[in-house]
């Protein structure tokens, strides 16, 4: 049965909605760059237009604003961050090696994007008013889905009991907000320290307080209490 040529199939984006998102792309990338180099509010519209070649006028049929630029950025940096977390505690066999795997992907992902995200802690304020009102619903969904996976993370090593009883979803703030923590004080530090070297102590820190004793601390990496 002849179709059309002329058709679009199914699932598949057109030739313009392609070439639109590959625009977009070439915006967004433009725009990371000046945001990282000059900073957020130093940052015109005219110059990311001018660098990504195209008119002011063009570039506002692609985003509103600079702060709707910055917004999509974010998102994007966002959902990165969440499949990659959500690989690897996937790929992760034990509750003990999942917690290992969540504080390395985060260390790892800003130690990445460290220029970035200094914009966001220095310009944005970085707090958690900043993510549900000025960056919208979808990076904030986003995060909500980031502590559901911690949540339930933790939830398997209390019913492995190789955790303590306590309130997982609790538990997960405290964890997400201690690494926050120390990534908010190492991204606007002047130093070259490494933050993948501050994972080892995010851990033992953690788990100090949350590992359940019995006769023996409970294996790494099988959530099996001894």
């Amino acid at each position: 049965m002849n179709t059309g040529s002329g058709l679009k199939r199914a699932g598949r984006p057109s030739r313009r909605e392609r070439e639109t998102d590959q625009r977009r792309q070439e915006i967004l990338g433009v725009a990371e760059r000046l945001f990282s180099h000059k900073g957020f509010f130093k940052t015109s519209m005219a110059e990311i237009a001018h660098d990504a070649e195209f008119s002011v006028g063009s570039l506002y049929q692609f985003f509103a604003s600079k702060d709707a630029i910055y917004v999509a950025l974010m998102e994007e940096k966002f959902e990165e961050y969440l499949a990659l977390a959500q690989g690897e505690v996937r790929a992760a066999k034990g509750v003990l090696e999942k917690v290992d795997a969540l504080i390395a992907t985060k260390v790892r992902f800003f130690e990445k994007h460290r220029t970035f995200f200094r914009i966001y802690v220095t310009e944005w304020g970085g707090s958690e008013c900043s993510v549900k009102g000025a960056l919208g619903e979808k990076i904030s969904a986003r995060r909500d889905d980031y502590l559901a996976l911690i949540t339930s993370t933790l939830s398997a090593g209390i019913r492995s009991r190789a955790l303590k009883k306590m309130d997982a979803r609790e538990m997960a703030h405290l964890f997400d907000g201690m690494m926050n923590a120390i990534i908010h004080r190492w991204i606007v530090s002047a130093g070259d320290e490494s933050l993948v070297g501050k994972a080892e102590v995010i851990r033992d820190v953690f788990l100090g307080g949350v590992l359940r004793q019995t006769g023996e601390r409970a294996r790494v990496g099988d959530g099996k209490v001894a």
